[in-house]
Order: structure tokens, then sequence, then C-alpha cells
């Protein structure tokens, strides 16, 4: 049977009570960067990493179709984070992703209080630190797993095949329960009110840790078709990148400081989903880009065998911008990356001199041309800047002038610090996890 959509119409997690309080005014991605996000286990991390993330991936194609904006992160503050806007977010809705082999999750499991000795918060009791972290801001709280829930609804019914269970769907005993296990967890008074039953829900994933990949694959597919019916594209590439993307984003240690250095640290966003399906989806937009390049090159007094050396850089250049194992490669994008969005603010600078700004201190760029040539260096630079100006015709006017050397280099700009190691692997179909 398909599953339905909807039944029904103490702790070392961190505490906001030293940060926040109750009335802030602050909206949640400045709350989310004020309050410090709980600590993972490396090894515990990449043991569940990647059961979230392809779970992570079904919700984000989801988005992606209803048309919605978003952004999302991981392993920051709780498993999965989803905000509703990368810009000015005003909702977040907060996922902890748990696996089991089979078998049901009973209310009794979700209150149990954690760790050896028993003295840790209950897994519900942990999902609410985010009411308790951020009591005024718009939440949404959620258990996601590949197995349901086992305790009979409101209506006498059982869950088994429903998709969504929210907390006020389930009967009075178990929601009490719930609400008495938040309760000792966080030492609120009795007479408190705790909005649990209000904001919680229970989400039942319907593929399981050892086929999360076949599954992802298919629901990629199905996507593409949607999106491109004339076309035929293989999953396989966009399904690399994209999870390439939101792992180097989990492998981020810094602190964010800012609301936007949490989306540029830590989010991915459905504009840069977009991007990376116009890339891989939509080939006559590159040619259509370097059209455009090619124009301001000409103004530029660019000469002809360099236009046609640079234009066979670039194409290599877009070929090759994602391929993750080459991590110099990636160093020079997210440098180049970087300089590109300070380069788009000067208004007094033709194309020439947008790449002079582009390219890296002279050191650093020696070693660069040794490895991949000047022709390389500068297609790269122009991929970047016509990312950054995320319109051809937004690249200033060819009239312009350039200053004497081509502009005055930029400073390095720090590349986020990354945890060494391989990728997560997928997590045993026979543990909880």
């Amino acid at each position: 049977m398909e599953p339905t959509e909807v039944a029904g119409s103490r702790s070392s997690y961190p505490r906001s009570d030293d940060v926040v309080a109750t009335g802030s005014t602050l909206g949640i991605a400045e709350l989310l960067v004020t309050v410090p996000p709980r600590e993972h286990s490396g090894a515990e991390a990449t043991e569940r990493f990647e059961f979230q993330l392809h779970w992570a991936v079904t919700e984000l194609l989801q988005r992606q179709r209803e048309g919605k904006d978003y952004c999302i992160l991981l392993e920051y503050h709780d498993d999965v984070v989803l905000l509703d806007a990368a810009a000015e977010p005003t909702h977040a809705d907060f996922y902890q992703v748990k696996s089991k082999r089979s078998g049901h999750w009973k209310t009794a499991e979700l209150v149990r209080p954690g760790g050896k000795e028993k003295t840790e918060l209950s897994t519900i009791g942990k999902l609410y630190t985010h009411r308790i972290n951020f009591p005024s801001a718009s939440i949404g709280l959620h258990f996601v797993s590949n197995v349901p829930l086992g305790d009979p609804l409101a209506d006498g019914s059982n869950p088994n095949n429903v998709r969504v269970v929210r907390c006020t769907d389930l009967a009075e005993a178990h929601r009490a329960k719930l609400v008495a296990a938040v309760r000792r967890d966080h030492e609120l008074p009795d007479d408190s009110e705790i909005d649990l039953p209000d904001i919680t829900a229970f989400l039942f994933c319907t593929f399981s840790p050892a086929g999360a990949k076949e599954h992802v694959l298919g629901e990629l597919e199905t996507f593409l078709e949607e999106l491109f019916p004339e076309r035929q594209i293989g999953p396989s590439p966009i399904y690399k990148t994209l999870l390439a993307e939101l792992r180097r984003r989990n492998l981020c240690r810094d602190r964010p400081d800012s609301p936007s250095a949490l989306i540029r640290l830590h989010g991915f966003t459905r504009s840069q989903f977009d991007e990376l399906l116009r890339r891989a989806g939509v080939q006559d937009d590159t040619a259509a880009e370097w059209n455009s390049i090619d124009v301001h090159m000409v103004a530029a007094d660019w000469p002809p065998a360099e236009r046609f050396r640079v234009r066979s850089a670039w194409r290599q250049y877009v070929a090759r911008r994602t391929a993750y194992s080459d991590h110099q490669l990636q160093q020079l994008r997210m440098d180049l990356q970087a300089r590109a969005s300070v380069a788009m603010r000067r208004d007094d600078l033709n194309l020439r001199g947008l790449v002079g700004m582009m390219l890296p201190p002279s050191a650093d760029e020696n070693v660069l041309r040794a490895l991949y040539g000047s022709d390389f260096l500068t297609a790269a630079a122009l991929a970047e800047l016509v990312i950054a100006s995320n319109a051809p015709i937004q690249l200033p006017s060819a009239g312009q002038p350039s200053p004497d050397g081509g502009g005055a280099l930029l400073e390095t700009h720090e590349a986020p610090r990354l945890h060494a190691g391989s990728d997560p692997a997928l997590p045993p179909d026979d543990d909880v996890e």
C-alpha cells in the first residue's frame, strides 16, 4: 500500500538563556548565528550523514517543484534545517533524521532519557531545544525516519502508511507523554505553556539508508524529465555535483558572524541549485555567455588569436569547475568567486581590467600559470565573473577605460576550513542512528 500524505486534517545541547531573551526581535537568521550550534561528534555525524543528506535532497527537490525559495543547512543546530528564504528568512524547520532497521518508533523510545547513565536529553527533548533557544521565532520541529510511528492516532487508526503525522494527531495519552518528557528534560514549571503538539510532526521516509542513492537518483531523473521534457538528461552528473556541494558545506567548521556568512559558509540555496541545473541542462546558455563575453573582449582590444585560445580554455573550465577531487582547482574557484563579487562593483573598468582584479597575487599567479596556463586562468576569471553578474548584460560597458596594469589585485580571501577525511559512507541498515 502506498503511504498516504497526512494523518487527520540537562544536556550537551547549547541553551540560549544567556544569549536570547523571550520576545527577542531578532530574525531567525540572526538567532541561528547568535545561539551556539550543538556540538557534533565527527564519527557520529559521519555514520549518519549520508542518510540525512539524501533525505534532504528529496526535500530540496520538492521545494524546487513548488517554486519556493529556501536555504538548507546541514549539521548546523540540527541534522537538517530548512529556512523559507535565503535572504531575510522568517521561518525555520528543524529536522532530526534517524534510521532504524525495522519495526516502528514508539512514544516510549522518544521520551526515554539518553546516554549510558540516562541523564541526557531524550530524543523529543533534544528536538524541543530549538523552541527553548528560539522562543519567539516561527519554527517547525520534525522527527524523520525510515520506519513509521507505531502508536495509535487519536481516531484509533494505525499510522503505518502515513507520511506525515502531526503531534496533534496522536492519541491524547501519547501527546501527554511527549509533553511530560519535554517538561522533565528542560526543567520547566508545571504551569508553563509547552507548544510541542502545535509545532511538531513525525515524517515517514519511504526509503532505507541502503536504498538512499537509488531512490534519490530516481527522484532526480523524474525531476529532470519534468523540467526538460524535450531533452534526455542523465541524473548522475547532477547528483554527484549536488551531493558534493552539500558535503562541502557540511564539512565547513567556520562559525559565521552574520546571517550572510551563515548562508555563504553553510547554506545551499534555490538560486545555487538553479545555477547548477542551468550549467548541466541548458547548454545553449554557455554559448550565449561566451558570445556576450567575446563582444567585450573585442572592445577591449583582445587579439583574435588570444580570444580563440581563451574560448577553448573557457570550455575546459566550465566542464571541470565541478571536479571536486581537484583540490587546487577548487581553491582557485573559491578565490575567484570571492574576488568576482567585489570586482563587479567596479563600474570604471572594462573587461580586461576586471580580469586583472580577479587574478591572484603574483606569487600565487606564477604557480597557477605553471599548473594551468595563462589562458585557463583568464577563462576561469571570466566564468566566475559571469556567475557573479548573474547575467551577461550586467558586465561593464566595453567603452569604459582600464587602469594601467589591469587593476589592483584584491586581498586574498581565506577559504572555509574543512575537516580532512574521505566522504562519509552510508550507515548500516541494521543500526538505529
